[in-house]
Parts: structure tokens; sequence; C-alpha cells
């Protein structure tokens, strides 16, 4: 028994010799050698950029494109990059789009009007020379279809020639969007003597007015003197625009489709419903009004008369007692008449005048000759609000 396990323990050391003494003649490793450079390494890649027409920017996980867009990374291996592709879902299928690659960069083109709008949830995968591959995911989601706004009337009806506006008014309206409304733009323009229009005011580029719901107060007599000197007319309307760039090239007055909210609107504009409350999209197209972008024309804006002469200062008298005669007001031979005078566009001058009421005779009128300085026959104070 000794002597077997000897023997048996010789013969396993013999053959490990002779193992280890044939792996380094015969064995062709990969550790060894002086032959080509070894592929060790997996592949990298990065999205960086999104290009959309008008320029490239930043791309952020969960951006809003539309129309046909260019992406952009960078991709690296220790040997060299084979290819890159981007991968989506489209219904049941998978969509894949090859990128062309040049040097450690790459791109893909992808129209996205071919596609359905809606997330896309993009895996986009780099392979290299040895079919070692790597892989990042982002969503972004397409979006091509504009969005819907109304106008809401000022008054009851849109024809004011006969009880013109005036003085500050308010403009309201709604906006709706499958991805939600980024803003909405309020223009008003004066018409001319030639019968074309001019823009003399749009509001705030951003959504301090309001997006879903918006509002904005607005002093006509401030943009181009509308009505200042006697009635004049002036046109109004609004455009909206989606997270993904698009805007609205119409929108619709509120009393015209009486019935349907900016939700019903976009639905029958987007397809998803085909009637609401009887009114078709065939019907509804019939009620569209343009957006100003496509230039003046009066019968497809909203139009308002304004009459700013009519609106004329507020005058208060505290002393004496405004409303009584002069047998029931006494006042001191120091005493100050005081009083305030108020108007929305603000007030230019105040001139004062007495008035005898025995004789009817009448004083020559005062007024400050250095407003905001006492000592003269009649100061005026506050931007010209509060007399004494």
């Amino acid at each position: 028994m000794f002597v077997k396990k000897q023997f048996g323990v010789a013969v396993f050391a013999i053959l490990l010799i002779a193992g280890i003494a044939g792996s380094a003649v015969s064995c062709n490793s990969p550790l060894f050698g002086i032959g080509g450079r070894v592929d060790m390494e997996v592949p990298d890649i990065k999205i960086s950029t999104i290009e959309e027409g008008s320029g490239s920017r930043t791309l952020i996980n969960g951006d809003y494109v539309r129309g046909t867009i260019i992406l952009k990374g960078t991709a690296s291996d220790d040997i060299a990059v084979q290819s890159v592709s981007l991968q989506f879902q489209e219904s049941s299928a998978a969509v894949t789009i090859p990128a062309t690659v040049s040097g450690t960069t790459w791109q893909a083109t992808i129209n996205t009007t071919l596609y359905a709008d809606g997330p896309k949830d993009f895996i986009v995968t780099v392979k290299d020379t040895t079919d070692k591959t790597t892989e990042t995911r982002f969503v972004i989601y397409f979006d091509n279809k504009p969005p819907a706004v109304m106008f809401t009337l000022i008054g009851n009806a849109s024809d004011f020639s006969v009880n013109p506006l005036s003085g500050s008014i308010t403009i309201k309206g709604s906006a709706a969007d499958q991805f939600g409304i980024r803003k909405v733009r309020v223009y008003m323009h004066k018409k001319t003597g030639d019968g074309t229009g001019t823009l003399v005011y749009s509001s705030p580029d951003d959504a301090t007015i309001g997006t879903s719901f918006f509002t904005i107060t607005l002093l006509p007599a401030q943009y181009g003197n509308l009505g200042d000197v006697t009635q004049e007319d002036a046109y109004f309307s609004v455009q909206a625009f989606d997270r993904s760039g698009n805007e609205s090239t119409w929108f619709y007055l509120s009393e015209q489709v009486s019935g349907l909210t900016i939700e019903d609107i976009l639905a029958l504009e987007n397809g998803t419903v085909t009637s609401v409350n009887g009114v078709t999209l065939n019907i509804l197209v019939t009620k569209r009004l343009r957006a100003p972008n496509l230039g003046f024309s009066e019968p497809a804006l909203i139009k308002y008369f304004f009459d700013q002469s009519a609106n004329c200062p507020i005058v208060t008298i505290s002393n004496p007692e405004q409303g009584k005669t002069a047998g029931e007001n006494t006042i001191s031979k120091n005493a100050k008449a005081s009083g305030v005078v108020e108007d929305a566009n603000g007030v230019a001058l105040i001139e004062l005048q007495f008035r005898d009421p025995g004789t009817s005779a009448e004083s020559a009128w005062f007024k400050d000759n250095n407003p905001g300085v006492a000592g003269d026959d009649i100061d005026v104070s506050g931007n010209g609000r509060v007399v004494n």
C-alpha cells in the first residue's frame, strides 16, 4: 500500500510537470507574445445634444421634440468602434435607426412625424470590433400636434360701436395641448388709414399671464394712443405655444363655439373624438380665426372700439365738503380747499378756479408752478393726485 501511494505521487508529479511544459510550448495565450493589440475593454457611449433646425442644445431626459431631429453624442473604445444604433418601440414593433460614426462622434437623424406622438424610450447601443456592446437609455416625447386656444369676449358682444370701451380692459381665455402649454401670447393691432394693421402690443414672452387659463389687463391708451381723441378700433388675437415649440395658427372665439370647452376643441382637432355636442371637425374649422403671424386680416381678428376721450379724470373735493351749498360749507379765512384728482392714464395738469355763487363772478385759474414744492397758490403732490 505504501509503495503504491509513492508511485501514484511520483506519476502525478511527472504528469503535472509535463502538462506545464506542454502548455509553455503549445498554448496561444493572449497574455504572451508580441502580436497586435488585444481588445480588453467594453466600449463607451454618451448622448450630448439634439438639433431641431435652430442649432444644437443639450439633450435633457424627458425633452419634448418635433419635426426632424438630429441626436448627437460620443462613442469610444480601446481599439475601435464598429457601430452605434438607436432603438425604440412603436406600438408592438421595434424601430432601429443606425447612427453615422466619425472618429469618436456619432449622430442620427429621425423624422418624428413618421411615428405616433408620445414618449419614446430610446436604447442607444455601441458595438466594438470584437462585438462587445454597451447600452444607455433616455426618454423623449414626440409632439407634432399644435395646441388649441380660445379667446373669451371682453363683453357680451364683439361689436362695441354703440358703447365703446374705455379705461382698462381685461382679456381672458384658455388653451390646451396634449402635453401641456408653455406660453400664451396676446396681440393688439391698431388699424391704419390705408386699411392695414400695425402691431401695437404683444404680451410678455413668458408664462406670466398664465397658460391653460390666461388673463391680462391692458390700458389701450398706452399703446398707439387708441381712442385718445376720437373713437378708434383695435384688433385682438391670441396664440398658444406648447412644450415642443408647436404654435397655434388659428384661435377660436368663445361665443362662436358655445357649448365646447377648450379640451373638446383640442380633442376634435387631434382626432381623438369625432363629435362633441353635435359639433364635428368640419363644423369647427368654419369657426377658426387667424393668428397674427399670418399677417393682419381684419375679418380674422377680434374687433373692439375704444373711446378714451370720454374717460375723464375723477375729481373728489374733501374741503369744503362736496355736494353742499355755500351756506352749508363755512370755512375759516386761512383754511385750505383740498381734494384728489384721479385718472387711469395719469394726471398731467391740475387747475383750480373759484366762482362767487351770488354774482357768478369767476376767479382766475390757479395752478401749481412747482409740483411737489409747497408755497404756491395751489400745491399738488403724490404724482398730481392730492390737491391743496
